[in-house]
């Protein structure tokens, strides 16, 4: 990933590491750093929405092929990647596909919690 740089996270385990070496990655102090991170905004820059998921997708996807599927994946296999949990390089499809549906449905919640917010607000402002 070059959004945090090798010198900054290391090289992530290849495919033959054992899962001690992916655990000693994922919990190394700058991995962890850059998990926690991923939503913060890049520093030094004026951009709210430059954030390092944004620049992770950017780097990975094409304009054309950011759709709202597209970016799911990408958030899920960084996630993964970053998961102290996943004690694997290798990720399963349905490991993949329920980190999605995870991801759309703690978005989904955000949205229909922001909305009920956005409601009552205006429900207030009549009293």
């Amino acid at each position: 990933m070059n959004v945090f740089g090798k010198a900054f996270i290391g090289v992530y385990p290849g495919y033959k590491a054992t899962s001690s070496e992916v655990l000693e990655w994922k919990t190394s102090k700058n991995v962890k750093w850059a998990c926690e991170n991923l939503w913060n905004k890049v520093k030094d820059e004026d951009n709210t929405n430059d954030t390092y998921i944004n620049r992770i997708t950017q780097e990975v996807l094409k304009t054309n092929e950011r759709t709202t599927n597209n970016c799911l994946f990408v958030v899920s296999i960084v996630k993964l990647m970053f998961d102290p949990e996943i004690q694997t390089t290798v990720l399963s499809g349905e490991l993949i596909s329920k980190r999605m549906i995870n991801r759309y449905e703690q978005q989904k919640e955000a949205l229909d919690e922001n909305h009920e917010l956005d409601e009552n607000e205006y429900e207030d402002a009549d009293d």
